[in-house]
């Protein structure tokens, strides 16, 4: 059984000196959207949630033809 120590979190990084890789990008643009326009245009959805209304969610995957949802 492997244990994990928190002190090593960042052991397994690729640098040497335990560096994280930071990756910067340019922000082009802000839309108001409503939450049906943000997902239009998507056939599939993957989500992991803690918490959602199963009202929501179910007027959310009518949008999809496949959907997978992980809740915890």
């Amino acid at each position: 059984m492997r244990t994990y120590n928190q002190d090593s979190l960042f052991d397994n990084q690729p640098s040497s000196t335990n560096k994280l890789e930071v990756v910067k990008l340019d922000y082009i643009e802000a839309q108001a959207l409503t939450w049906e326009e943000l997902f239009q245009g998507y056939e599939k959805l993957y989500a992991i949630t803690y918490s959602s209304a199963i009202g929501f969610v179910s007027e959310l995957i009518k949008l999809f033809d496949y959907t997978e949802i992980i809740f915890g």
